[in-house]
């Protein structure tokens, strides 16, 4: 098994399934997804202290920094390589906008 895919393993009761971590009674999740108009709740973000979003506002980073955060901090329990793969182009969309202009 490869190392990306053993993480994925919750380390306190070794489950794998994709809501997992949300609900592990071994981890202290975030209130921050929590209430407004739907029930939503992504166990991908719940388990950090603070969600990419609150990070991002809190900070003032722009929406194309804000989305390499985010596809990264859930690779590991949502899409794996696929979110990988999006950071890598948002980062290759800011150095063309940013670093190579004519």
């Amino acid at each position: 098994m490869g190392a990306v895919k053993q993480l994925m393993y919750c380390d306190e009761c070794g489950q794998d399934k994709e809501e997992h971590m949300a609900y592990c009674k071994s981890q202290e999740l975030n209130d921050q997804w929590m209430g407004g108009s739907t029930d939503i709740r992504p166990s991908y973000y719940a388990k950090y202290k603070i969600d990419p979003w609150t990070f991002c506002i809190e900070n003032k980073v722009d929406l194309a920094t804000g989305s390499v955060i985010k596809y990264v901090m859930r690779h590991q329990d949502k899409n794996g390589v696929e979110d990988i793969n999006k950071a890598i182009k948002c980062l290759e969309m800011i150095r063309e906008y940013y670093y190579e202009k004519s």
